[in-house]
């Protein structure tokens, strides 16, 4: 039976770890499992080159294999990946029921804008956190992930604040895009958010980008003078840096195009054109 050297192996182990998998013993065998494939593959007829593009091509994306096996063996991370996504769709239907009534004049609109935002910030946000915190395997960032929460619940109540009218939005809203600021920096300086997959420059030129549109919004928001201007600067930044960036290191790695390549393309669009409205506005 054919063997893979050792620099073959050690290529298998760079793509296991590429997809950031990282859970127990996993990654091992995940190695083990994809190396007998090729080795089967070059008994086949194939060279290593081909064989390996061929069994990593059907393997899929190894980080859901991770997800799957967290999600059978972890109770904890199953409830609230269900807690996620449950209460991610109640809570957009009451803003978006609430919002329809108060344009509407009618009674109930308040309570149920109060009820959604409570939603996202007391159920969905600390679960989503816990969600990514549990996918990525980095349970010694606490201080990151304690700034995410702070900060994410400062800005959900500085908004809603804000959208009801209600004294304090101002400080609300800017001590929590401070603690946002200071999470985002916080990973910039580590990087163990998005590990070692993703290139300095384009995770350098995506967080700066987004920085510099949550500073714009902030001035927005606030009516501070030049908001109009770090928000084209920012959406240019995520548009003319960050997305070509991002789209090589996607095609390189993925040699294709993907569902998340096109749905994160669309997201980046939108959230270019609401900086821009903002912007004009």
């Amino acid at each position: 039976m054919a063997r893979l050297s050792l620099s073959q192996v050690e290529q298998v182990t760079a793509e296991v770890r590429r997809q950031q998998v990282s859970l127990g013993h996993l990654p091992d065998d995940l190695v083990d499992h994809l190396c007998c494939a090729i080795e089967d593959s070059i008994e086949r007829g194939m060279n290593f080159s081909d064989a390996y593009h061929r069994v990593v091509s059907q393997a899929g994306d190894l980080k859901e294999i991770q997800n799957a096996t967290l999600y059978l063996i972890d109770k904890n991370y199953r409830r609230m990946k269900n807690t996620v996504k449950i209460t991610g769709v109640i809570s957009m239907i009451l803003i978006a029921l609430g919002t329809m009534l108060r344009l509407m004049q009618t009674t109930g609109g308040n309570l149920m804008i109060i009820c959604g935002f409570g939603i996202i910030g007391l159920l969905f946000f600390p679960a989503a956190l816990y969600v990514i915190r549990r996918e990525t395997q980095q349970q010694d960032q606490v201080l990151i992930y304690l700034l995410a929460l702070t900060g994410g619940l400062g800005v959900i109540a500085g908004i809603l604040f804000r959208v009801m009218h209600w004294p304090g939005a101002f400080a609300i809203l800017s001590a929590g895009y401070i603690l946002l600021a200071a999470f985002l920096t916080g990973l910039l300086v580590s990087r163990q958010r998005f590990g070692p997959a993703i290139p300095k420059p384009v995770y350098w030129s995506g967080a700066t980008s987004m920085m510099i549109s949550s500073i714009g919004f902030l001035f927005k928001v606030n009516h501070y003078p030049g908001a109009a201007v770090i928000l084209i600067l920012g959406a240019a930044g995520m548009c003319l840096v960050f997305l070509p960036l991002w789209a090589h290191h996607e095609m390189k790695y993925n040699k294709g195009v993907t569902a998340t390549f096109i749905f994160f393309c669309v997201g980046i669009l939108y959230f270019n054109m609401f900086n821009l409205l903002l912007a004009i506005r």
